[in-house]
C-alpha cells in the first residue's frame, strides 16, 4: 500500500481522505500538510493522521503526492516539490482545475516526473464519487496503481485529451451542487404547499436516491425513456414537465454547465 501525502486541507482533500479510510486504506499510510492550522488539525485529529504545517516535511514521506489546493497555490507548492529527493520515483496528482500537466512540469522543473490530473467530486467521501483522470506519460503499473486508488472512492474514467477535464468539471465535479440546488428548491416548494417539515428532506432524498438507482438498474435505457415511464398523458407529471419546458429548463442546464467549463478554461488560460 503506497504512502499518500495530501497537500491542502480543504473539502476535497477531506472528502478523499475520509473516503479512503472508510475503504480500509491504512491511515498510517496517509499524511496531510497545510499551513491552515484549523482545517489541518481538524482532519488529522478526526482520522489520527500525521500532519505537518510545512509542506516539505510531508512531501518526503509520500510515494504519491496529492496537490489538493486551489489553482493559484499550485506554483507555490510546486516550488517546494521540485527540491525533494527522488522526485522522478514519485507520482504527483493534481486536483486543481485549469493547471495543465505541461505547466506543472515547468513549475517543478522536472520533465521526467509522473504527473496525473484528477477531477473527483465530493461523493468520494462516501465512496460514491466520479473521477476523471488524465496523464501524458504514465506506465502500465502506475496507471493501474492510480486506477486502484481512485476506484476505492469513485468510478474512474481515464480521458484521452486533457481539455476533457473541463467538461468533467461541468458534468461531474461541480454537478453535486446542481442536484442539491434542485433538492433545495423542491424542499422550499413542498414547505410552501404545506407538507410536514419533519419528513420533507427525507422524502426528497429518498426520491433522488431511488431515481438514481433506477437509472443505474435500467442502464440500457436512456434518461428520456425513464422519464416517459413516469408520465401519463394529461396527468400531474406532464403538467409539471410542461412548466419546465415553458421556462426552457434544458437551456438553463446547458448554459450552467457551459459556464462551469468556461470558468475552468479561464482558470487554465490565467495559469498557463
Amino acid at each position: 500500500m503506497k504512502k499518500l501525502t495530501f497537500i491542502g486541507s480543504g473539502k476535497i482533500a477531506e472528502s478523499m481522505i475520509l473516503g479512503l479510510i472508510s475503504s480500509k486504506y491504512l491511515k498510517e499510510n496517509i499524511c496531510i500538510c497545510s499551513p491552515d492550522e484549523q482545517s489541518r488539525t481538524a482532519i488529522s485529529n478526526q482520522c489520527s493522521l500525521k500532519n505537518f504545517k510545512n509542506n516539505t516535511h510531508g512531501m518526503h514521506i509520500g510515494d504519491i503526492i496529492i496537490l489538493a489546493v486551489k489553482p493559484n497555490v499550485i506554483p507555490i507548492v510546486c516550488s517546494e516539490i521540485k527540491d525533494i529527493e527522488n522526485l522522478s520515483k514519485k507520482i504527483i496528482i493534481s486536483v486543481a482545475a485549469g493547471v495543465t500537466v505541461k505547466k506543472i512540469h515547468e513549475y517543478i522543473s522536472n520533465k521526467n516526473a509522473t504527473i496525473v490530473r484528477a477531477m473527483p467530486n465530493t461523493p468520494v467521501l462516501i465512496n460514491q464519487g466520479v473521477t476523471g483522470l488524465y496523464a501524458q506519460k504514465i506506465n502500465k503499473n502506475q496507471k493501474e496503481m492510480i486506477t486502484e486508488l481512485f476506484s476505492k472512492i469513485s468510478k474512474t474514467f481515464w480521458l484521452s485529451h486533457e481539455n476533457e477535464l473541463n467538461y468533467i468539471i461541468a458534468a461531474a465535479s461541480s454537478a453535486p451542487a446542481y442536484f442539491f440546488l434542485m433538492m433545495e428548491c423542491m424542499q422550499k416548494s413542498a414547505q410552501k404547499m404545506g407538507l410536514n417539515v419533519e419528513y420533507i428532506k427525507e422524502l426528497i432524498v429518498q426520491t433522488a436516491k431511488g431515481s438514481a438507482m433506477l437509472a443505474e438498474y435500467f442502464h440500457d435505457k436512456s434518461f428520456q425513456v425513464l422519464k416517459h415511464h413516469v408520465v401519463s398523458k394529461g396527468g400531474t407529471t406532464e403538467a409539471a414537465l410542461n412548466v419546465f419546458e415553458q421556462y426552457n429548463f434544458q437551456k438553463i442546464i446547458e448554459k450552467s454547465m457551459r459556464s462551469a467549463a468556461d470558468k475552468a478554461k479561464e482558470i487554465e488560460n490565467a495559469a498557463n
